[in-house]
């Protein structure tokens, strides 16, 4: 079998089609969240950065802006392992069954 008849089979497994659209799913929606959240802090800091001032409590020293952006970063590790778990879980066994069916 020649490999451009092996990548027509598994293009046109159902299952590999189903891979597909739930990887793209999975991933696009992450991106969206990740890309909104990045671009509100910036717009907040171009548009608003007295927002971004205010102090915590009067006795601080930290601003509300320093936890905002540190949650833009730990949010983004979140999705990170998020997709990685979805992957182990969802996206492996669809990939196996395909290969099982390349077989």
């Amino acid at each position: 079998m020649s490999s451009n008849e092996v990548v027509e089979r598994i293009v046109a497994n159902p299952k590999f089609q189903q891979l597909v659209r739930t990887r793209s799913r999975i991933s696009w929606s992450m991106f969206f969240i990740v890309i909104t959240l990045y671009y509100l802090l910036m717009g907040t800091v171009a548009f608003y950065p007295e927002a971004l001032r205010t102090l915590i409590s009067p006795e601080s020293v930290v601003t509300i802006g320093w936890p905002l952006g540190a949650a833009v970063i730990v949010i983004s590790w979140l999705l990170t392992g998020l997709y990685i778990r979805r992957a182990n879980t969802e996206l492996e066994p669809l990939n196996a069954a395909v290969l099982k069916d390349l077989k």
